[in-house]
């Protein structure tokens, strides 16, 4: 076990003690890089390093009943997807709203949801999030699309083009990173995978800029036009 670096202490199962690990980051303020789990008591530590890197103080004890595991999802491969979507796609959410969305993202496929709910699920995520100047800041942006096309009806149709667009353009690279992820056989290796994937498949900016080359290519010149000026506050175009 690894001495000295006792950063937060829990119980539960192991499964607990995983997931505590994973989001430490979240609810103590610390990156957790491994655990130290004693089933005979449910004991559950949380470290700050791992052998890895402390090596002099890890020590083998064969005397007690005692788990050890590195965290292999360190915060800052999460926190590296979340500053990318920020700076790339969109202006709205602040950077720990966007962090929570692409969480919920990552639980939905580690277990095992279906594309069309995953997609569905961070719709509604995203809008649980929303602080009401944020709401009336879409409402805005809402209206005035409305009357750019002239109608409510129109605005609804090209909204649900652009995100329908948008979401199809990326549906073939997530049943990817599902495939891989559900082979994962712990959540915090499943979470790890799923943002070095998304970095990799999705967030670099010629990919997502292919995207945006199908919604415009799906919408009439005016309707891009529109869209551009009207959600320029929510997300990025360029």
């Amino acid at each position: 076990m690894l001495v000295g670096y006792a950063r937060y202490a829990t119980t539960g199962n192991i499964n607990d003690c995983l997931v505590a690990c994973l989001e430490a980051f979240k609810t103590q303020g610390f990156n957790c890089r491994s655990i130290i789990f004693f089933p005979d008591s449910n004991d559950c530590i949380l470290n700050e390093v791992t052998r890895l890197n402390q090596a002099a103080n890890y020590i083998t004890d064969n005397d007690d009943n005692v788990v050890y595991l590195d965290n292999l999802c360190p915060r800052d491969v999460q926190t590296d997807s979340t500053s990318r979507v920020a700076g790339l796609v969109t202006t709205l959410l602040t950077s720990d709203q966007t962090a929570k969305a692409l969480d919920q993202i990552s639980t939905d496929l580690c277990n095992g949801k279906t594309i069309q709910d995953i997609f569905a699920n961070n719709r509604k995520t995203i809008m649980s999030l929303l602080k009401t100047d944020q709401k009336n800041q879409v409402q805005t942006a809402y209206d005035s699309l409305s009357s750019d096309l002239g109608n409510t009806t129109m605005a609804s149709n090209v909204l649900n083009k652009t995100f329908s667009t948008m979401e199809s353009s990326i549906q073939a690279r997530i049943v990817r990173i599902q495939t891989k992820v559900q082979t994962m056989k712990t959540k915090p290796t499943c979470v790890n995978k799923f943002y070095k994937m998304i970095n990799k498949l999705i967030l670099k900016k010629p990919k997502w800029k292919s995207v945006l080359a199908k919604v415009e290519k799906s919408l009439t010149p005016e309707q891009w036009a529109a869209i551009i000026n009207r959600l320029k506050g929510i997300f990025l175009f360029s």
